[in-house]
């Protein structure tokens, strides 16, 4: 169970949207670790890069 979860203010509501905007940002993580070279940020006309 996530610590988060033990914060009884919070409505189930509110933890669903913060745990899906938390594995959206986890998989994007994730896919920047897998293909670092969608993101790299490139020089104009370097080519060597």
């Amino acid at each position: 169970m996530p610590l988060i979860r033990h914060f009884r203010e919070l409505t189930e509501q509110t933890f669903a949207e913060i745990d899906a905007a938390y594995e959206k940002v986890l998989g994007q993580i994730v896919r920047m670790v897998d293909q670092p070279e969608k993101w790299l940020i490139k020089l104009r006309g370097d080519h060597n890069v």
